[in-house]
């Protein structure tokens, strides 16, 4: 499911007697939106691939350092694997759903050395 359907999804139901009789004001409807998304996207067929690059070099040598099914646990890795190298490799954790082609940019950068 894509952020923006979700989005969509969200709206009708914010549209919902039910709900907008529960959540009045805007900061409560904005506070279960982002908790929704939170969960959503923490849960949902997201891979978090840990790439190494030399020097921070993407147009150097690199390799994929691993694949994670939480945010936490590959960023954990990746400042391992740096440190484990001696500082001649920075690594990216980028988010992505599972069985999406990279071509399309799908993806979110969420770990960078220099973040």
């Amino acid at each position: 499911m894509s952020r923006e359907l979700l989005k969509k999804a969200l709206d009708c139901l914010w549209e919902s007697k039910f709900v907008a009789e529960r959540f009045q004001d805007d900061k409560k409807r904005d506070n279960l939106i982002a908790e929704i998304e939170k969960h959503f996207y923490e849960t949902d067929n997201n891979i978090y691939i840990i790439t190494a690059y030399r020097f921070g070099d993407k147009e150097n040598h690199s390799y994929v350092v691993g694949a994670f099914s939480t945010k936490d646990e590959a960023i954990r890795q990746a400042k391992k694997e740096e440190e484990w190298r001696g500082g001649k490799y920075d690594c990216e954790v980028i988010v992505m759903q599972l069985n999406d082609p990279l071509k399309y940019k799908n993806y979110e950068v969420v770990y960078k050395k220099c973040d």
